[in-house]
């Protein structure tokens, strides 16, 4: 489930209020891009004005997200990891946790950590709650889902597809 650092105790919440147990907090951490970032990092590395790492690393920190915040400017979203019973066995332990990537549309997640949690838990039933597009070999469930294929039931501890 993905939250922001201003609302990590009530994402919590959620994840027991549906029986779930919380197992980390920070599966992913999505480092927020600018929209831009991509084409002014290229071309700064065409017109060769990264002359050491130090140079990249303050310009990957220039092209970062500035968003509002209480105390920094928040520019990172998490993914949390919880389960019921056992969990999921993992498929790959090459999977890493820091996503950068560019802005999408409002409130639309890197693709790339779709691929990830794939590689993690390998060909296993998939849903994203709160989806916003269509993933293949995803289910999906949301008022802003383009289609929401799985029906909740409410008093029943199962999820059935259509």
């Amino acid at each position: 489930m993905w939250y922001t650092g201003n609302f990590t105790a009530e994402a919590m919440e959620l994840a027991a209020a549906w029986g779930f147990t919380v197992k980390t907090m920070k599966l992913f951490t999505w480092i927020k891009l600018n929209k831009l970032a991509m084409e002014r990092i290229d071309r700064a590395i065409q017109e060769e004005r990264l002359l050491d790492s130090w140079d990249f690393i303050e310009l990957l920190n220039t092209e970062t997200r500035m968003n509002g915040g209480n105390y920094t400017r928040s520019n990172t979203e998490d993914v949390l990891i919880a389960i019921r019973g056992n969990g999921l066995p993992r498929q790959s332990a090459s999977v890493k946790q820091v996503v950068y990537s560019c802005l999408g549309e409002h409130s639309q997640k890197p693709r790339e950590v779709h691929y990830r949690l794939e590689q993690l838990y390998g060909n296993v039933p998939r849903i994203e709650l709160f989806a916003r597009e269509s993933m293949d070999g995803w289910d999906l469930y949301g008022n802003e889902s383009p289609v929401n294929n799985i029906e909740f039931i409410n008093g029943v501890n199962f999820i059935t597809n259509d």
